[in-house]
């Protein structure tokens, strides 16, 4: 039926940033204080796909790239657009990778194979 509603919208006033890659640092894992942070691969997701770094943390890859090849950019209605200035590498062999993130700002990156599919995050960086 016409039952379904949308979604509350947060409650944070000032706050209802537009998700990037359906990550908004609001609710990104923070993992803040850790010199190397990982970030797997489940199924078709990012694990975890959304998180915040402290800058100059070295974020570690793991999964395979020639399933799952991973590009810095965003993914929005289905189009995804490459970042070439991003810290992120592009990757699309082996099984990791391990790349610094020197700057302050918002990286999304996503898998080029399945990003119609929802595989994309974004590393925010304070």
């Amino acid at each position: 039926g016409a039952s379904a509603t949308g979604g509350a919208g947060g409650a944070g006033g000032s706050n209802n940033q537009a998700l990037v890659n359906g990550c908004s640092a609001n609710t990104a894992t923070d993992m803040k204080g850790q010199a190397t942070v990982q970030i797997t691969a489940q199924g078709l997701a990012y694990t975890p796909p959304c998180i915040i770094v402290d800058k100059d943390t070295t974020i570690e890859m793991s999964l395979d790239f020639g399933v799952h090849p991973t590009k810095a950019g965003t993914v929005v209605n289905d189009v995804a657009t490459e970042d070439q200035t991003s810290p992120i590498p592009p990757t699309t062999m082996g099984s990791s990778v391990q790349f610094s993130m020197p700057n302050t700002g918002e990286f999304p990156y996503f898998c080029d194979s399945h990003f119609t599919l929802g595989m994309y995050g974004v590393i925010y960086v304070e």
